[in-house]
């Protein structure tokens, strides 16, 4: 029987959501759904490592017994357990599939900054994973770089997925416009422009409201919390949702705010909810932004370095053209079916069947 194995961050105790465990969830439920009876599927949560070190003689074993290892691994896992993962691949006859989540991959293999933090070059992870059996980004630009520039011929685009419902609510405009922020809160990932635009809402006394959904980093939760009760009547936090809730929550909004810090942002499970949910996004112009936003068309791009005024200006662009906003959540919901979870399964099932 043929055995895969999916090595990868599942979560730990403390319940932390982030792209990174979102996107190995789901393809780990994406094999389990669509893969037959004549496949053996296991994994492994790297995280739990942590919690015992005797962890590691578990996935020795996982490996060694495997025809098909997919890793799908974060900077630590990438630099210190994929080469390991490789060399043991040669004695033990099988195969490695990388699966890259976010943008930070060739920051990562020639040096550069990922997430505040400055990495050095890192040649033989990036020699070994020329080697390997395939490699899947999850970002355009970066597949292009890979084959274009260093000449990798195991690579295939793999952007993030959903599974979509092909019943979807209809999409109509709310009365005022309704603005939602949805992921995991933290500086980094814009939250002070947000509020920044609170204020240019509340000056103005616009007819605009503005959602926060998601995770509060603890380290800030007292510092966004007083924010939002600084805009009573424009701001609120609706605390997390699950994941039966947030097409239908997202859809009784119309516009999604994305005014990320991270450069290396990738293509985040929340953009592709937006989408599905006809929601055009503006966002910040971080490396990877027009790989999945068309200017425009179903959303808006604006600066990264110092946003704010076009930030506001692309609210209000939609605040006084209605007719702009419903033209543009439709070709968000036409562009949801570019990640869709078929398109996912048509790239990975060529290369495990």
């Amino acid at each position: 029987m043929n055995s895969i194995l999916v090595v990868g961050c599942f979560g730990n105790k403390s319940g932390k959501l982030d792209g990174q465990i979102s996107k190995t969830k789901a393809i780990y439920t994406m094999m389990k759904d669509r893969l037959g009876d004549d496949v053996k599927l296991d994994s492994f949560n790297t995280l739990s490592i942590a919690d015992s070190k005797f962890r590691l003689v578990n996935l020795l074993y996982k490996m060694i017994r495997c025809n098909l290892c997919i890793i799908i691994p974060a900077h630590r896992n990438l630099e210190f357990f994929f080469p390991a993962a490789y060399y043991l691949s040669k004695i033990f006859r099988y195969r490695i599939i990388n699966i890259f989540v976010g943008g930070w991959t060739m920051d990562f293999f020639l040096g550069g900054e990922i997430s505040g933090k400055m990495y050095s070059p890192h040649p033989l992870q990036m020699n070994l994973c020329k080697k390997c059996y395939a490699l899947l980004p999850e970002v355009k630009s970066v597949f292009n770089e890979l084959v274009n520039k260093y000449g990798f011929t195991n690579c295939a685009f793999f952007p993030n997925f959903r599974k979509i419902n092909p019943v979807l609510q209809s999409i109509n405009l709310t009365a005022s416009l309704k603005l939602v922020y949805f992921g995991r809160i933290d500086r980094m990932k814009g939250y002070d422009i947000i509020f920044n635009l609170a204020g240019y809402i509340k000056k103005r006394q616009l007819d605009i409201t503005i959602s926060f959904y998601g995770q509060i980093n603890p380290e800030q939760e007292s510092d966004f919390l007083c924010k939002v009760a600084l805009y009573p009547g424009i701001v609120c936090y609706g605390g997390t949702l699950g994941d039966d809730e947030i097409i239908e929550t997202m859809c009784r909004h119309d516009v999604m705010l994305l005014p990320t810090r991270y450069f290396t942002e990738g293509v985040s499970g929340t953009m592709l909810d937006a989408y599905i949910a006809g929601l055009p996004i503006i966002a910040t112009e971080w490396a990877n932004a027009r790989d999945c936003i068309e200017d425009g068309i179903n959303g808006f791009i604006v600066p990264f370095d110092n946003p704010q005024v076009a930030f506001n200006e692309k609210v209000l662009t939609f605040y006084n053209d209605r007719t702009l906003l419903q033209t543009m959540k439709h070709a968000a919901r036409e562009s949801a079916l570019e990640f869709s979870e078929e398109h996912a399964w048509e790239t990975l099932s060529k290369y495990i069947k």
